[in-house]
C-alpha cells in the first residue's frame, strides 16, 4: 500500500504544481494569467514520461519485497509449501486467459 500510496501523493503533488505554479506559467508565456486547462494540459504532457519511471520503481519495489518473502519462507522451512503454493497460482492463471504471459513466467521463476 505504501507503493501506491507514494504514486499517487507523487502524482497530485505534480497535478498541484502544474496547475498553480506561475513559473511554469511564465515560461509559457502566459505572464499572470494562469488557466486551470493550460495546467491540465501541461500536467498530462509531463506526467506520461514521469509515470513511466514511478510504475518502474513500484514494480522494483515489489520484486524485491517478493524475493525476501521468499527467501524468509524457505529460511523456516517452508519452501515445500510456497512452491506448492506457487505451482496452483501458475495452474490458475494458465487456465485463466486474462493472466499476462510475463505474470506466468514471474511465477515460474519462483517456483524454481
Amino acid at each position: 500500500y505504501l507503493q501506491r500510496f507514494f504514486g499517487e501523493a507523487v502524482t497530485m503533488f505534480l497535478l498541484y504544481q502544474f496547475s498553480t505554479n506561475k513559473y511554469i506559467f511564465r515560461s509559457m508565456g502566459l505572464g499572470k494569467e494562469r488557466p486551470l486547462i493550460i495546467g491540465l494540459e501541461l500536467f498530462l504532457i509531463a506526467y506520461s514520461p514521469l509515470n513511466y519511471f514511478i510504475e518502474a520503481s513500484r514494480r522494483a519495489l515489489i520484486a524485491t519485497a517478493e524475493k525476501r518473502a521468499d527467501h524468509f519462507t524457505k529460511d523456516k522451512g517452508l519452501g515445500g509449501s510456497l512452491q506448492s503454493a506457487l505451482e496452483k497460482i501458475y495452474a490458475f492463471s494458465v487456465k485463466d486467459q486474462d493472466m499476462q504471459p510475463k505474470g506466468r513466467d514471474k511465477i515460474l521463476k519462483r517456483i524454481d
